[in-house]
């Protein structure tokens, strides 16, 4: 049931055509899914594997809305519809995400030569 409920919200707010309403409400949607339903899993100490693979899925869909959220244009299937032109001046550069505490950190760097 969980698992179903975090694919709906990531199928209606964050799959190919986005907005920064539906990506922000994502975010909060997945954030009450990791407090509320999550908590209860974990508690009832049943599924270890179940509690884990729900984990995953939430942290998986809180760095794909973040990312989206940050890069602000449209490029490839990542379509803003608040952002629909695309923007090599500003995003010929990659983000990167990292969990600092509770929180989903970006940062935007410039792709390395190798």
């Amino acid at each position: 049931y969980i698992a179903e409920k975090i694919q709906r919200v990531m199928w209606e707010n964050v799959f190919v055509a986005r907005n920064r309403r539906g990506l922000e409400q994502a975010l909060g949607e997945l954030q009450k899914i990791k407090r509320d339903m999550l908590l209860k899993v974990y508690a009832s100490k049943t599924n270890l594997m179940e509690a884990l693979s729900l984990r995953s899925l939430i942290l998986t869909g809180e760095a794909v809305a973040t990312a989206a959220l940050t890069r602000e244009e449209s490029r490839g299937n990542h379509y803003r519809e608040d952002f629909p032109q695309r923007n090599d001046e500003k995003w010929l550069n990659n983000i990167l995400l990292r969990k600092k505490g509770q929180k989903m950190v970006t940062e935007i760097v410039k792709p390395q030569r190798i």
